[in-house]
């Protein structure tokens, strides 16, 4: 563990709830409380939930410009990996040609990178399937592959559901109002299914919180245009669904805001 003199929020030393050596509780401004462990134990953290995404592409075999759609999905997950690595306990990696996952810390913006990733691959859609469990195995730092655990279960199963539901997303978990949670998480998806890129982008970007002027900017378009999205799916109600659900997901894992 580097010197705690680097770490940007408040902490105390208390001991790991494993080998009972001493270790880090850091109080973000995110979620809190959240166990940053010396590498000795934290590599098989049986006492951490982790926020687990496995996802694939719809219809992947049939895609006849596949090649093209392996370089554009490496492409967004490489930039979310270098971008988003505060919050990634393992990175999202190409596992099975046209499956990837990833391993979060903490829910905090996942869904704008779900979004992110759907918007960069369009036509081309993309199933997701979000899960709260434990890693039976030691945590890969590098590359989420190796692993195991029911993180991983709760996840295939979600996908599995959501092949069969024809749903953008699916979660699982043993958290209280998870049918809540996927009844929604299916208008959302009856919805999307029909978005175009630009929709896309643009819930990508309000996820992220990027105000409208930024959003006609990065996404090309005026700022007219991007009022016109939000109203027309609205957006903005379906960003703060994604958000209850990531807080619901943080509190599920121990991180009350």
């Amino acid at each position: 563990m580097k010197s705690i003199r680097r770490l940007p929020c408040e902490y105390k030393i208390s001991a790991c709830l494993i080998c009972k050596k001493r270790t880090i509780l850091v109080e973000n401004d995110d979620f809190k409380p959240y166990w940053l462990t010396h590498k000795s134990c934290c590599d098989t953290i049986e006492h951490m939930d982790f926020i687990g995404i496995i996802a694939d592409i719809v219809a992947s075999r049939a895609e006849t410009a596949r090649g093209q759609v392996q370089k554009k999905l490496v492409k967004v997950l490489n930039a979310i990996n270098r971008e988003r690595s505060e919050v990634l306990a393992s990175p999202y990696t190409v596992t099975l040609g046209d499956e990837f996952q990833a391993l979060y810390r903490t829910p905090v913006g996942l869904f704008g990178d779900l979004w992110r990733i759907s918007a960069a691959l369009h036509p081309v859609r993309v199933r997701y399937s979000v899960a709260l469990g434990g890693l039976s195995t030691s945590l890969n730092r590098e590359q989420a592959i190796g692993m195991d655990g029911p993180v991983f279960h709760i996840a295939r199963d979600g996908l599995e559901q959501a092949k069969k539901l024809r749903a953008v997303f699916r979660v699982g978990g043993a958290f209280e109002n998870i049918e809540l949670i996927n009844d929604a998480l299916m208008l959302i998806s009856h919805s999307a299914r029909d978005w175009n890129s630009n929709r896309l982008a643009i819930e990508a970007d309000l996820s992220a919180g990027k105000p409208v002027k930024e959003i006609s900017k990065r996404v090309g378009i005026s700022e007219s245009a991007v009022y016109k999205n939000i109203k027309a799916a609205a957006l903005n109600t379906v960003t703060a669904i994604t958000r209850d659900i990531e807080l619901i997901l943080g509190r599920a894992r121990g991180q009350d805001q």
